[in-house]
């Protein structure tokens, strides 16, 4: 799904997920005393695949909006004092994974850098060493995903994720 047009276009993707999740809250917060230690967000694909004039470029700012959208609405339920980084709702951890440097999506590396750009913090899990370069996120992470397994070359050894034999229907997506 393209953040740039079905996230806040007429999709309204980002509407509906804090829908989602405000609900799942709710019933939650009937027995447990919430609380969001972390937002996990791994997408891009469609942002990079080209078929819209300038959708990569914008996808900075859009993401931007998203986390600014999510920490807003569920600032409340911070595991950490936000306050504390001058950002209301940043106690909320925003761990950013990039997109594969496939060839499905040509602007790949637009959107990984603006991914980049955005986070405080940078994670390559082969050297397994942080890096701070700042970032327009407060309390965010960029973890390099090109560097891990991919589908491809579970395919290549016949094998899903869990060590299975799998039909790979969805290879595209991972290679």
């Amino acid at each position: 799904s393209e953040l740039d047009r079905q996230w806040f276009g007429d999709a309204k993707l980002a509407d509906r997920m804090i829908g989602y999740v405000q609900d799942k809250i709710n019933i939650l917060a009937q027995d447990y005393n919430v609380k969001l230690a972390g937002f996990v967000w791994m997408q891009g694909e469609s942002d990079a695949a080209g078929l819209s004039a300038g959708v990569a470029g914008r996808y900075s700012s859009n993401e931007q909006k998203l986390m600014k959208m999510v920490r807003d609405e569920f600032a409340a339920y911070a595991t950490r004092n936000s306050t504390a980084l001058g950002t209301p709702g940043s106690g909320i951890v925003f761990v950013n994974g990039g997109i594969s440097a496939s060839g499905f999506w040509p602007e790949h590396a637009t959107v990984n850098n603006a991914k980049k750009a955005n986070c405080a913090w940078w994670f390559d899990p082969v050297v397994g060493g942080f890096t701070n370069p700042g970032g327009n996120i407060a309390n965010s992470l960029f973890v390099d995903t090109s560097t891990l397994i991919s589908k491809n070359q579970s395919y290549v050894a016949g094998l899903d994720d869990y060590g299975n034999a799998q039909d790979n229907s969805d290879q595209a997506h991972y290679s």
